[in-house]
């Protein structure tokens, strides 16, 4: 083990981080990979909360080196600065959507956040979701492989998947909670991040909000952590469920694109912020085996990733990113003119 000193300690949280989602690493956990005691990593930081914020401060000293963004000329030339940093500052990135993601969560916008530019267009949410994608499954390493994706995204997003569904009505898309099952969890750990902020999350208080007994869901769950992984898994199988419903085995790429689209815009603006939040991290997490049991999205995925890798969770990534961004008050585009731009490509000027 190296010298234990503080920037050992956020290096490693953000390598932990760069494989993991935040709940799932805690002060043990990382102390565990430190090889050092918990109360070793406590004369450091007083908690969790210190060490995001300590983490957060690199973070956002390195990443000033976006700011160049704003003097693109090109959305390529843009595209490739971020795919760069992303490349250069991986477990950075990663830190930062999680921490991005946990903000809305607990403080349900992202609107007090500061805005470097007041300015995105749809090009910058396709290319920052999909670059997303591709530096988190780590299939995106160097600076060349950054310049190959540009281009292919180019061409996709000036012409699209070159397809039209043949469907007219999506009314068949819009969930309900009536189709969904069982949320008490979600909707119990929505309330108690809300109030209480995910670091500040306890057992205890997931209990007082269930109307349950501590000891009650000891028994159930080992701990916060497996609490947070197990209620992630029900909700991602629920929310799979209600986008493989709406899936036939007749239709389309082009239909199958669309139905999945306009579900997943559906789904997460029914559903509470902790619900996207999961839903977002899942996807962006996703391993092949995540579809198993959903033969439709699994057709799916697969078709989409012969495209072009990391292309099969922008379809369900890009819906949510386009919310964010509409919380955010920097969308240019509805969900349905960004459907269009994705099977179609981008018929004008949208900057």
């Amino acid at each position: 083990m190296s010298q234990l000193n503080q920037e050992t300690i956020i290096k490693t949280y953000m390598d932990l981080l760069g494989h993991s989602p935040w709940a799932d690493v805690s002060m043990s956990t990382l102390a565990k990979e430190l090889g050092v005691s918990k109360p070793a990593l406590y004369h450091y930081f007083k908690g969790k909360d210190a060490l995001d914020a300590a983490a957060f401060e690199l973070t956002r000293r390195n990443a000033s080196e976006l700011l160049e963004i704003q003097y693109a000329k090109s959305d390529r030339e843009k595209a490739i600065l971020v795919g760069t940093f992303l490349i250069r500052h991986r477990q950075e990135a990663l830190f930062l959507l999680q921490r991005l993601l946990a903000i809305r969560l607990s403080e349900g916008t992202f609107k007090a956040e500061p805005r470097p530019f007041q300015k995105v267009s749809f090009a910058d949410i396709f290319y920052v979701s999909y670059f997303t994608l591709l530096t988190i499954d780590g299939s995106m390493k160097t600076e060349k492989q950054v310049a190959t994706n540009v281009d292919w995204m180019s061409r996709l997003f000036e012409k699209g998947l070159g397809a039209s569904s043949t469907l007219e009505d999506f009314s068949f898309c819009q969930v309900k909670q009536d189709d969904l099952g069982d949320s008490r969890y979600v909707t119990a750990l929505d309330k108690v991040v809300r109030a209480y902020g995910l670091q500040s999350l306890s057992i205890g208080k997931f209990a007082d909000a269930l109307g349950v007994a501590p000891s009650t869901l000891y028994s159930t769950f080992k701990n916060k952590e497996d609490m947070l992984f197990q209620i992630a898994k029900i909700e991602f199988n629920r929310f799979c469920t209600a986008i493989e419903k709406r899936i036939k085995p007749e239709y389309t790429l082009a239909d199958t694109v669309s139905v999945v689209f306009h579900t997943v815009d559906s789904y997460a603006r029914t559903q509470a912020a902790t619900a996207r939040f999961i839903d977002s991290l899942s996807i962006a997490f996703l391993q092949d085996q995540s579809f198993v049991g959903f033969p439709g999205l699994t057709r799916l995925f697969d078709s989409l990733e012969k495209e072009q890798q990391g292309f099969g969770g922008l379809v369900f990534v890009l819906p949510i990113a386009i919310q964010f961004a509409e919380e955010a008050g920097v969308n240019p585009l509805s969900v349905d003119e960004g459907l269009d731009i994705l099977l179609h490509g981008n018929k004008e000027d949208v900057e």
